[in-house]
């Protein structure tokens, strides 16, 4: 039972070095800038992406047209 109690001590110090890892304590302000920030980097990386992926349709369709074609 002792070795239990153990196993869970350092899920929770693992947890709390989690948190620290994300980010220091801050104000309420700056956080939700933050978290602003982060949402428009994800959402222009997933715009990209979704780009990048048209991109190649297009080229792989145009390939198949043309053999096609032929």
């Amino acid at each position: 039972m002792d070795d239990d109690d153990e196993r869970v001590e350092p899920a929770s110090e693992s947890m709390n070095s989690f948190d620290q890892i994300s980010g220091p304590p801050t104000p309420a302000v700056s956080r939700s800038q933050w978290t602003t920030r982060e949402i428009l980097v994800r959402v222009l990386i997933a715009v990209v992406i979704v780009l990048v992926m048209v991109g190649a349709l297009l080229i792989i369709l145009s390939n198949v047209f043309n053999v096609l074609s032929d």
